[in-house]
């Protein structure tokens, strides 16, 4: 033996073997501009670190006819920090998006990951835009859900990636099994509750 196939994989790449299926452990790689802001690594447990690759996320931009404010959260979108993952976007448009909604989420260009973007049929309303917008297909599967009228800091997914790696993936006693949100604000008003006629 001693080929190219006997190679040793290095310190970076390590695999090991549980049960009958093998996992390759990659190492975390990180944009050197994201660099002074990743202090926070340090503080996860090594059981959350280990999972680092395994959530996948998806934004997903619920839109209509908003094109102005969706050009601003788009914009906020695509200058965010993304630690180096890739990160898919949906546009989940509802019947009768103007056409300059439409032309613009034809042409953005997403450097994340893949963009896609699906128009009901038939008008139904925010609620059912929500719900409809999204499927997982497992359990390692996570999504954003934003409205084209809200604007994301540029830290959003740094926040969403230490919260799903601490209770999702980490010790025991930070692990929460019942948790099935994560609120990237504190609202002041529950948009879903309508005041009661006096």
């Amino acid at each position: 033996g001693g080929g190219a196939a006997d190679a040793p994989t290095g310190e970076a790449e390590r695999t090991e073997t549980v049960g009958a299926r093998s996992r390759t452990r990659l190492p975390v790689v990180l944009p050197v501009e994201q660099l002074p802001s990743a202090e926070w690594i340090g503080t996860l447990p090594p059981s959350a670190l280990a999972h680092w690759h395994v959530p996948r996320v998806t934004i997903v931009v619920i839109t209509w006819r908003r094109p102005q404010s969706l050009k601003r959260l788009c914009t906020a979108l695509a200058t965010a920090d993304y630690l180096g993952d890739t990160v898919a976007l949906k546009f989940a448009m509802d019947a009768g998006a103007d056409i300059e909604t439409r032309r613009f989420v034809s042409g953005f260009k997403w450097p994340h990951g893949p963009k896609s973007a699906t128009v009901r049929v038939k008008h139904a309303g925010l609620a059912v835009a929500v719900v409809e917008s999204w499927q997982p297909s497992s359990d390692d599967e996570y999504a954003v859900l934003l409205e084209d009228d809200i604007e994301v800091a540029p830290s959003f997914y740094t926040w969403l990636k230490y919260a799903l790696l601490m209770y999702r993936h980490g010790d025991e006693a930070a692990r929460e099994q019942r948790m099935i949100g994560i609120s990237l604000y504190t609202p002041r008003l529950v948009e879903g509750v309508r005041p009661r006629r006096r």
